[in-house]
């Protein structure tokens, strides 16, 4: 994976970390769209490939391909989806359920 600057500090991450908290074909569609609606990936060919990726499971390359996709541009906006999922996860803890 690469690094992604968010608020003026550099996020580097694993395969791996992105992974386990986005796993491919387990993040449902609502999941999905909330996350994106929280970034500003407009990209309609990068979109497809990402909802590919993680809510259809395909493999990151698979995604890419099908979609007509540069695979930097792919990983740069998966790592986006990841940060935007870790900053909702460290919110959810002030949001009582219920």
């Amino acid at each position: 994976m690469n690094s992604q600057e968010t608020d003026k500090s550099v996020v580097t991450v694993s395969a791996a970390e992105v992974a386990k908290e986005l796993p491919p074909g387990k993040v449902s569609e609502e999941q999905f769209d909330l996350l994106m609606a929280g970034t500003s990936i407009r990209g309609p060919k990068v979109i497809l490939a990402l909802r590919d990726h993680l809510v259809g499971g395909l493999s990151q390359k698979a995604a890419w391909e099908a979609n007509d996709v540069n695979k930097s541009q792919f990983s740069r906006r998966l790592l986006v989806l990841f940060v935007e999922s870790r900053r909702v996860r460290k919110l959810s803890k002030f949001y009582r359920k219920g």
